[in-house]
């Protein structure tokens, strides 16, 4: 939650991009960037539905949008007044790497492969304009951006080559499954028609008629 004159004084924005598809990254950005105090409260204020299939999150075919998000932020950087830029630059680097490894798993599996070379291309410049401090990432947040930065091809084949077979094995997995579901309701479907006969007069009186016939026919 913000105060209105927080967010007028500070020029803070939404990114004017198409459709709604991660403005909130770039948003919650520029607040933290600007904002000199924060409050933490014991109750939620914002919720984020991960469960609806026409999401952004759940949309696989977004795969660069993310990245216009911190374009956005990076520009909206340089132009912010009474901030920290070079923490603020620095910062803004490592809330992209991890929103990039993000979007690796999130993304179809046809497009993870070339995500990850923009990954590394996009970095390794970051890196070159002196915008990327290590110390603000963990030892074993470097050893994944280093493997990135240096062979991306081989990060991609170690980590997601067969993702693309694995989608493809979970679909017919599922698929199995509801042709089970179906084979499963016709079965249960056809025992109880069968319990019904079973159980009806009709049967119940041709068996007593035909019981004779089946003795003879034994002796």
């Amino acid at each position: 939650m913000y105060r209105v004159a927080f967010l007028r004084d500070r020029g803070i924005i939404y990114h004017d991009s198409p459709g709604a598809t991660f403005q909130d990254t770039s948003y919650w950005a520029q607040v933290m960037f600007a904002g000199h105090r924060v409050r933490y409260l014991d109750r939620s204020c914002y919720l984020i539905r991960r469960d609806n299939e026409g999401s952004s999150e759940a949309d696989g075919g977004k795969v660069y949008d993310i990245c216009h998000e911190y374009d956005f932020v990076r520009k909206r950087i340089d132009e912010m007044d009474d901030i920290d830029i070079e923490k603020c630059r620095y910062a803004c680097s490592y809330y992209r790497y991890w929103n990039y490894r993000w979007t690796c798993g999130r993304i179809a599996a046809s497009s993870i492969r070339g995500f990850i070379s923009y990954f590394s291309k996009e970095f390794n410049e970051l890196d070159a304009k002196g915008e990327l401090d290590r110390s603000y990432f963990k030892h074993d947040e470097l050893s994944v951006l280093g493997q990135i930065m240096d062979d991306p091809d081989a990060y991609y084949f170690e980590n997601y080559r067969f993702r693309r077979e694995l989608d493809e094995l979970h679909a017919r997995i599922d698929g199995l499954k509801c042709e089970n579901e179906d084979l499963r309701q016709q079965l249960s479907g056809t025992e109880s028609e069968l319990a019904e006969v079973y159980s009806s007069k009709r049967y119940r009186l041709g068996t007593a008629l035909s019981a004779p016939a089946r003795i003879f026919k034994h002796e």
